[in-house]
């Protein structure tokens, strides 16, 4: 066991390292790292993660950590919907609960279903350390469960406290894994952005481990500290926009001296030059051929001319499908 100090620095690596680890860990791996790593912190044998729908009472995601095959399929179908030590993280939202499973009670004849404490007994676990919250942003509530065997100790004060300073921390790492697995196969123009902030001299100040990958992508051999120097270029320019490159778009956005760089993979409509685009966004936000032409002082002609050539570069066959292929590209 880790005295207190190191503790604290081991427990602040674990967060620092599930926060990068939530986008470069392939998605489906990162809740067992995630256990692997905060086992070393606030030791522990076994546990569940999961999420339930709260109105619904139905559990959206449940997985298992180091429990075995045999146990599971049994929890599955006699002890998770009476679980007490996860009705009493239920109970008590946001605090971390620490139950004794030998000094439950049975529950009699007729009472309300629940797993019985021999069920934990009979499979070696003696402690249970667990926390509910709600998800701010898709209600849901997560859940975490950990258990110790009867040859270890219970959870402690201290384990709870642990466990309520990680837990925000282990929810919004998990939800940003899941984006990345829901957005890995998508086109090119639905990827998301990953971000860099800069000086006006090109001085990288921060940097993402997407955003590293992705200007790596475009250049291969570069090393950080200072932009590449075609993007130092776009950043010096008076009013900076966007940089297309082969591989990668980046959107610069200048805040007094700081200039924000929003990296994505190259998607189609960066085919299009300025001119076009400026077309297209008009025909897609509803505008006729004609309007463009009055609005930008243009022939009609001229203004078909480009549509024509906005459809082939684009390969799309209707405004509606023009209006998705830009909206998608984020830019």
């Amino acid at each position: 066991m880790l005295d207190d100090d190191a503790r604290t620095t081991a427990l602040s690596s674990v967060v620092l390292q599930l926060h990068r680890g939530c986008r470069t860990w392939p998605a489906v791996a990162f809740q067992s790292r995630a256990c692997e790593l905060l086992s070393e912190v606030l030791p522990f044998d076994a546990g569940i993660w999961g999420t339930e729908n709260v109105a619904a009472q139905r559990v959206v995601a449940l997985v298992p950590y180091g429990v075995p095959d045999h146990m599971w399929a049994s929890y599955l179908t006699q002890g998770s919907a009476g679980d007490p030590l996860l009705a009493a993280a239920r109970a008590a939202p946001g605090a971390a609960v620490a139950l004794n499973f030998n000094t439950l009670a049975v529950p009699v004849d007729g009472g309300a279903a629940a797993a019985p404490p021999h069920f934990f007994g009979s499979h070696g676990w003696a402690y249970g350390l667990a926390m509910t919250q709600i998800e701010p942003l898709s209600k849901l509530r997560a859940f975490f469960c950990v258990w110790r065997q009867a040859a270890g100790q219970p959870f402690d004060a201290l384990d709870q406290q642990l466990l309520q300073f990680v837990m925000p921390h282990l929810m919004e790492t998990a939800r940003e894994s899941q984006l990345s697995r829901a957005t890995a196969g998508a086109d090119a123009p639905a990827a998301p952005r990953s971000h860099a902030v800069c000086d006006r001299m090109g001085v990288t100040q921060h940097l993402d481990d997407r955003c590293l990958a992705l200007l790596r992508l475009e250049w291969p051999q570069w090393s950080g500290g200072v932009l590449p120097a075609p993007l130092v270029q776009a950043v010096q320019q008076p009013e900076p926009a966007l940089f297309v490159g082969r591989r990668i778009a980046v959107r610069l956005v200048v805040n007094d001296d700081a200039v924000l760089l929003a990296v994505r993979l190259r998607a189609a409509c960066d085919r299009l030059s300025a001119r076009q685009r400026s077309i297209a966004d008009l025909y897609a936000s509803g505008c006729t051929g004609p309007e463009i032409a009055q609005r930008l002082g243009l022939a009609a002609s001229t203004v078909n001319n480009h549509l024509g050539e906005v459809f082939k570069k684009l390969q799309v066959s209707s405004k509606v499908q023009l209006a998705r292929v830009l909206h998608g590209s984020g830019v």
